[in-house]
């Protein structure tokens, strides 16, 4: 295996270790989706994770950088209020000033200039309280693919978050994968992470294979929900 395989595996398994590349069972932030999106740019590469949820700041987008020109080894960002909500009559309200209870009516998004509605099925309404009301109700948004398609970074945001040029081009993009679970479970463990190395070495997302079954969904992982937000 070639030099640039195993710099995609060190530097990815040291992340985890670091606690840069974080894991699902995250008690700092409640888990709804998640996005991985490769880079290359002939001899150079670059991994992001984006990880959309509850954080004690509210909803948020845990970015978190890897690659063989992000210098720290890896970089990351918290993406505070990735939309807008938006009151009845379409004004914007600061996240913090949505009160408890917003999830027993329709409510409206704004994102990118694009407004959703939202409702919450009355059999999570009855399940819904002042701890779980905001991951209960991101979960329902990600199952909108526009809205999902919207609130991501954009291929020039992330690359704009780990200071590299636009001659970096995105081979491949998934919001399904097999997310190691402990710091010391190696990507090489891993062939979705062999595929994607190999993959890099060739600059060719034809190599990646993604028939290993992911883990992540947040159904998984709900059980670790512990973020109180208001």
């Amino acid at each position: 295996m070639c030099s640039k395989n195993l710099s995609v595996f060190e530097v990815l398994d040291n992340s985890i270790k670091a606690g840069d590349i974080s894991l699902l069972d995250n008690f700092n932030f409640d888990f709804a989706k998640g996005k991985l999106s490769v880079f290359v740019n002939e001899n150079h590469w670059l991994i992001t994770f984006q990880f959309l949820g509850i954080s004690k700041l509210g909803p948020s987008i845990d970015v978190q950088i890897v690659g063989s020109d992000v210098t720290s080894g890896s970089d990351g960002i918290l993406w505070e209020e990735p939309f807008i909500f938006l009151d009845k009559q379409g004004n914007y309200i600061d996240i913090e000033d949505v009160e408890a209870g917003f999830t027993k009516d329709n409510f409206e998004i704004s994102v990118r200039d694009k407004t959703f509605n939202f409702k919450v099925g009355k059999d999570l309404k009855e399940r819904i309280n002042d701890k779980n009301e905001w991951i209960t109700a991101l979960r329902e948004m990600v199952k909108n693919k526009n809205f999902l398609e919207l609130v991501w970074l954009t291929e020039e945001e992330q690359l704009e978050q780990a200071a590299l040029s636009s001659s970096y081009y995105c081979i491949y993009s998934t919001e399904n994968w097999p997310h190691p679970v402990s710091d010391t479970d190696s990507t090489q463990n891993y062939s979705f992470f062999k595929s994607v190395a190999h993959a890099i070495s060739k600059n060719n997302a034809d190599y990646i294979v993604d028939n290993e079954e992911s883990n992540t969904y947040w159904e998984i992982w709900e059980k670790f929900d512990s973020v109180n937000f208001w």
